[in-house]
């Protein structure tokens, strides 16, 4: 038993900031296979006052000291092995646990482990090709198929209808019972209820220890705090469930974030054995329910002495969005089809962005329409750096050209666009449908209030086939987000060609 352990007393640790006894447990090849650990090395960092009390120079049993160095309560943190979050990947919560509990260290006595069960005791190879599918939605041959959640990127890579956590704790309580240090009590720094559960079932006397957690959410790891409450295997408290909820009300979520959000709102409306507290429960409601209708903006429309307070819903739609306009509306809903280019110029003084749209008529539904075929009409946009206001007038073909002669503006970006508009034809939203160059779908942007909005959307979902790819408003795919460089059909006649046929065919001709 002795011969699987290894010992080296440290002076002046440099992250603990104080000395530490490190342990080396070499586990079996039988162990590494019972237990899914992906090396055999597991570390162990034993702080203690007590340390240079009972080591002295000379010889030194260990195995007789260890029982000593700890009172009858120990801190105590059981650190995944997770190489990425180690080097930097901001897609990892846990490094930033490990700093934590590091720092409490050097203030109080206790034991961080690390054990070798990276990527849930799945190993790095696997890690890398999940990693692949939520972060850039390619599988392990380069092709995209889309961005998943952690529990879809297991479910495709090796085909299980549940998530598994492959993880076992029983071998740590064979090494503190080899240390003689079993019966202590344990405080553990995690927030995973199932850790907690596991190393009881596993002969520990333990607690969770959550006064002084610091999370750290971020942009980019949010997702991995979401997937813990989608799966029912942690508790936050209600600081971090407020913290979370922020970033999400902001809109500073990235698409994997938001994707399990939808999960888990979907499984709070629809599964009744789904149960979460009501404080995360309803945080996480009104969050969702904050974000899926956009931002509520002013929109001053100079040329009709209107100014309108309403929220904008953007997503990404398949082509089913036309014939299912067309049944909720009973008709055609799109007044005209328009050829439009986008010219982008940044006020360099106070950042504000002066977008110029012109727009030719391909084709209108009928002859009552403000718009004749063929005219070519154009808006100017002033949006605020805030874009809490937006200002809009019409103006004339020629203001491009003197845009590019005023020194105070730089020029951004061009951008062209096939567009479907409805206005005024569905009770209270306008609808905008746009093909896009180098994208695969269209996108659809909504105009209206709130509830008008949500109404629209609940019409929509309830159709056999969905349409929309997304039931949340997608900041990213917003006019002035498409991208940062310029955007052109690279035929655009045959566009043109394909679009007036989708115009028609919605017409009846």
């Amino acid at each position: 038993m002795k011969n699987n352990y290894s010992f080296y007393y440290q002076e002046n640790n440099i992250l603990f900031n104080n000395n530490v006894l490190v342990i080396c447990y070499k586990a079996s090849e039988s162990e590494i296979k019972k237990y899914n650990l992906t090396s055999d090395n597991i570390v162990l960092f034993l702080k203690s006052q007590k340390l240079v009390q009972v080591i002295k120079d000379g010889n030194v049993d260990y195995f007789q000291i260890i029982p000593k160095i700890f009172s009858k309560e120990v801190l105590f943190r059981i650190q995944s092995e997770c190489l990425l979050g180690m080097y930097g990947d901001s897609h990892c919560d846990c490094e930033n646990q490990k700093k934590e509990f590091i720092n409490l260290l050097g203030i109080n006595d206790g034991i961080f482990v690390h054990v070798p069960q990276e990527a849930q005791g799945w190993g790095l190879f696997y890690k890398f090709k999940e990693l692949e599918l939520q972060v850039n939605g390619r599988d392990p041959k380069g092709d995209f198929v889309g961005k998943l959640s952690r529990d879809e990127a297991q479910k495709y890579l090796v085909k299980n209808d549940k998530f598994e956590d492959k993880r076992s704790y029983e071998l740590i309580y064979k090494i503190l019972k080899d240390l003689k240090i079993e019966k202590k009590k344990y405080i553990v720094y995690t927030e995973s209820e199932n850790k907690i559960n596991d190393l009881k079932q596993s002969g520990l006397n333990v607690v969770k220890y959550s006064d002084f957690i610091k999370e750290s959410i971020t942009e980019e790891n949010a997702s991995e705090y979401l997937i813990k409450i989608l799966n029912q295997t942690h508790k936050y408290t209600k600081i971090v469930i407020d913290n979370l909820c922020k970033i999400i009300k902001e809109r500073k979520y990235n698409e994997r974030t938001l994707n399990t959000l939808i999960d888990i709102v979907n499984r709070i409306n629809n599964e009744k054995d789904y149960k979460i507290d009501s404080y995360t429960k309803n945080s996480i409601l009104d969050a969702y329910n904050e974000i899926i209708c956009g931002e509520e903006r002013d929109y001053i429309l100079k040329y009709s002495s209107i100014k309108k307070r309403q929220n904008k819903f953007t997503c990404e739609v398949n082509p089913l969005i036309f014939k299912q306009l067309k049944t909720i509306g009973k008709k055609n809903i799109f007044d005209r089809i328009c050829y439009e280019k986008m010219h982008y110029f940044l006020n360099t003084s106070n950042l504000d962005i002066k977008k110029i749209r012109t727009s030719k008529v391909l084709d209108i539904n009928n002859e009552q329409s403000s718009f004749f075929v063929g005219q070519t009409y154009n808006v100017e946009r002033l949006i605020s750096s805030e874009k809490k206001n937006i200002v809009e007038d019409t103006t004339s073909g020629s203001k491009v050209k003197t845009m590019f002669e005023n020194s105070d503006y730089e020029y951004i970006k061009y951008q062209e666009m096939i567009t479907f508009i409805s206005e005024n034809e569905m009770i209270g939203v306008n609808i905008y449908i746009k093909r896009i160059p180098n994208r695969q779908n269209y996108v659809m942007d909504v105009y209206g209030k709130k509830e008008y909005i949500h109404n629209f959307i609940k019409e929509l979902t309830n159709q056999k086939e969905l349409a929309l790819l997304s039931f949340v408003n997608n900041i990213k795919l917003e006019d002035d987000n498409y991208s940062d460089y310029n955007l052109c059909f690279s035929d655009l006649d045959l566009v043109i060609n394909e679009e007036m046929a989708n115009f028609k065919e919605m017409k009846g001709c």
